[in-house]
């Protein structure tokens, strides 16, 4: 069987529901042509299935031109974001504190797109705890490794809201404790383009401990996947069964290019910080590489790289959660207009809100 057809096979064993038909003459539309060229099984066929390139070349995900398209349209709006970023530098303290403070709202925020039924009031709470049971304790965040970060003892989820699901406390839990931590790292490294690969894998282990997405990790079909490393089988998502994801063999030269795209596209700055932040998140959840989280994570580093650049971390105000994914998905398919004014929007006024207190 080749590399191509035991891949359909094994997503369709694990998505019999999906209309496997339609999704099945799209992954051959966009393989066969390469593919068919070659020896099957070959050592050309091998590197190929490994390179990622095909995947890439169908979607172009590293192409910066619709995103050059929409920062041109929406001129104005990164103008007034930058207006206002511009009384930020002249406040170091506000920026900071500001960026602080926005952890629990971005935190609940993020988990909420994804599912999680706890309150903004719940957040806060989690946030308090975490201050005073672990936060407390260390004396240098900025200068902690993602290595040692994922191998804090954290407190339990009955520790710090107890009563309430313990799976949904830890993914709030996660994501603060991730979120601070990228938070005070960013404030010190202002310019830079970002974390490392190495530094991803870590978070996302970091962002799933102790959450339902453990047990899927352990009973998932196929090679047994430690938190934190890439996925081992194809993968979908219900929002979109025809979302064609990059097959577990390629994600590792995928994200290798990604975190190169990423440090080139910051260093030529031809995209506003905004319109990069937007396209570094589009691009790392087009290619999914982890079994869970990867919203999640892809959020995170959107934010990471905004705070490098002296930007706020993105909460949507009134945010409806089909519209969300509507944005994203359209900016997956090369259409990133409404996700782009969507951030630079939100943040002109986030920063125009917050430089008046």
């Amino acid at each position: 069987m080749t590399w191509l057809k035991r891949l359909v096979s094994g997503s369709r064993r694990r998505y019999s529901t999906q209309p496997d038909s339609a999704r099945r003459k799209l992954l051959e539309k966009i393989y066969s042509p390469e593919f068919s060229k070659l020896e099957k099984d070959s050592h050309e066929y091998q590197a190929l299935a490994r390179s990622g390139r095909v995947w890439e070349n169908w979607f172009k995900p590293q192409s910066i031109e619709p995103y050059l398209a929409v920062q041109e349209k929406i001129a104005s709006l990164l103008a007034a974001a930058d207006k206002q970023k511009a009384s930020f530098s002249r406040r170091g303290d506000l920026f900071r504190s500001a960026t602080r403070a926005l952890v629990k709202e971005y935190s609940h925020q993020s988990t909420a797109i994804e599912g999680n039924t706890l309150t903004i009031g719940d957040s806060l709470i989690i946030e308090g705890e975490l201050e005073r049971q672990l936060f407390t304790t260390i004396n240098d965040i900025p200068s902690m490794t993602t290595e040692t970060l994922a191998n804090l003892t954290l407190p339990s989820s009955e520790a710090l809201l107890p009563g309430k699901d313990s799976a949904q406390v830890a993914e709030i839990r996660n994501h603060i404790l991730i979120s601070r931590y990228l938070t005070e790292v960013g404030l010190v490294n202002p310019g830079t383009a970002g974390v490392s690969l190495t530094d991803i894998k870590q978070l996302s282990r970091v962002m799933l401990a102790g959450t339902r997405a453990e047990r899927l990790y352990a009973v998932a079909w196929g090679k047994r996947v430690p938190l934190g490393e890439f996925r081992t089988l194809p993968i979908r998502v219900r929002s979109n069964p025809l979302r064609i994801f990059p097959y577990h063999e390629e994600v590792p030269a995928c994200m290798d290019r990604f975190t190169t795209w990423r440090n080139d596209c910051h260093a030529s700055s031809k995209l506003h910080p905004l319109v990069l932040a937007t396209q570094l998140f589009v691009y790392f959840v087009h290619i999914h590489p982890f079994l869970d989280g990867n919203g999640r994570v892809g959020r995170v580093l959107m934010a990471d790289y905004l705070i490098r650049q002296g930007y706020l971390p993105v909460v949507f105000r009134e945010l409806e959660r089909e519209h969300y994914i509507k944005m994203v998905s359209d900016a997956q398919d090369g259409k990133p207009d409404h996700l782009c004014e969507a951030v630079a929007l939100t943040q002109a006024e986030m920063l125009f809100t917050i430089s008046l207190r």
